[in-house]
């Protein structure tokens, strides 16, 4: 891949270590099936052992990854204004030996089950909807007195924004999250670690359709003594006559409103969308909310929604890059595999937006085409390596291009 190259030759990264990953990721998109060491070792003409000492090294996939959103950004293929996504998702792994096994929330089935599970950072830009994960960590089995993983999920967002450039910070508006991340002990700290990076990055997340929420006292003081009055009665989600309206059509009501919520302990702008059937009748709603009181509704919908896009993240990394193939038992292996596999659908995903035609804004990408025309490449070149050196290989390599094209959706 060009891409790579260019930003690992940017990286000062160390020759050997250059040339394995190069090496590692052209792997990850030629096999076919599952991608662990023995596959590996397989499609190669390295060992199993030797993919399990690089695992076990560490490799800086998040400033690979920020170089890739440079290089799309440069290229006018990414937007400058972004929103960092943070979500969780759980992968799958049999057997007791490996670190971090226990019971985690699977959405796919919606229920709890036993497995591993991931945290991941997300580049997502507002103006064409592309995404770029950052990073993923383990999310562990267990934790000490005051600690779980709602404070393991912030520690990771602290810790993926501390490490990225200046340049990319800046330019982060806001931080998705869902429903769960909606906890004082996920919100202050993140914060916090803005005000000491000299950041303002607002968080955008979602709220129960019952919250505890407060409307802010707007009228004249009294000049008294005391504190002066905050609140102004408790919100009363069957009355809308205190909210301003956004936005209305025939699909919905957007409505927005400044309240204190008793859970979060802070003042919030919050957007409460009313869907509307074709009777214009209300049939479900959805409650949203910002830490930055001057955001605009429609921006913070626009932010909230931008997180959807891990989730075609997540679908790729597992159904075509192996997330969950790993042969790995140390937490340090496994999220060498879990940070490659996303990687490698970082990467494609860039070469296809730089090679493509389309408008960033109407590019389709797929993992799946990717997959199948590089494994179509590997084996025309192996054809080709056997062939006796009296044959015109330029000839036919010109003749099997076709070949290559095999069974690509969008070739």
């Amino acid at each position: 891949m060009q891409i790579l190259h260019q930003i690992l030759g940017e990286l000062g990264i160390r020759k050997t270590q250059r040339a394995f990953l190069s090496k590692l990721l052209s792997l990850w998109l030629v096999i076919p099936g599952r991608i662990n060491y023995t596959n590996l070792s397989r499609y190669s003409d390295q060992s199993e052992q030797t993919f399990r000492n690089w695992f076990g090294k560490a490799c800086p996939h998040l400033c690979i990854n920020t170089g890739i959103v440079g290089v799309l950004q440069k290229a006018e293929c990414m937007g400058s204004t972004l929103v960092l996504g943070a979500d969780a998702s759980f992968i799958s792994k049999a057997g007791k030996a490996t670190d971090g096994i226990a019971k985690f929330w699977n959405g796919s089935i919606g229920k709890v089950e036993e497995g591993l599970e991931l945290s991941a950072a997300t580049l997502i830009d507002l103006e064409y909807r592309q995404a770029i994960v950052l990073n993923a960590v383990q999310t562990p089995a267990s934790f000490a007195e005051e600690q779980s993983r709602v404070t393991h999920y912030a520690g990771h967002i602290q810790t993926t924004l501390k490490t990225l450039p200046e340049g990319i910070r800046q330019q982060i508006k806001a931080i998705a999250l869902d429903a769960f991340y909606a906890k004082r002990k996920f919100i202050d700290p993140v914060l916090k670690a803005q005000n000491e990076l000299g950041c303002d990055i607002a968080i955008v997340g979602k709220l129960r359709k019952d919250a505890d929420l407060y409307y802010l006292y707007q009228g004249e003081r009294s000049g008294k003594r005391g504190r002066p009055k905050e609140l102004d009665g408790k919100v009363d989600f069957k009355d809308y006559s205190r909210w301003e309206e956004a936005e209305r059509n025939d699909t919905w009501v957007v409505l927005t409103c400044l309240v204190k919520s008793k859970s979060l302990k802070r003042r919030l702008r919050v957007v409460q969308i009313l869907w509307l059937d074709s009777k214009g009748q209300v049939i479900r709603k959805e409650l949203l909310f910002c830490t930055n009181l001057s955001f605009d509704a429609l921006l913070i919908i626009q932010c909230y929604r931008a997180r959807y896009e891990m989730e075609f993240c997540f679908r790729d990394a597992k159904q075509f890059a192996g997330l969950e193939d790993s042969q790995a038992r140390t937490t340090t292996a496994l999220e060498y595999h879990w940070n490659t596999a996303f990687l490698s659908v970082n990467l494609t995903r860039a070469q296809q937006l730089l090679d493509s035609q389309n408008h960033p804004a109407d590019f389709v990408f797929s993992m799946e085409d990717a997959k199948r025309k590089t494994y179509n490449l590997f084996l025309a070149q192996r054809f080709m390596a056997l062939l006796p050196p009296e044959v015109n290989r330029h000839k036919l390599w010109n003749a099997l291009q076709d070949t290559i094209n095999i069974g690509v959706k969008a070739a």
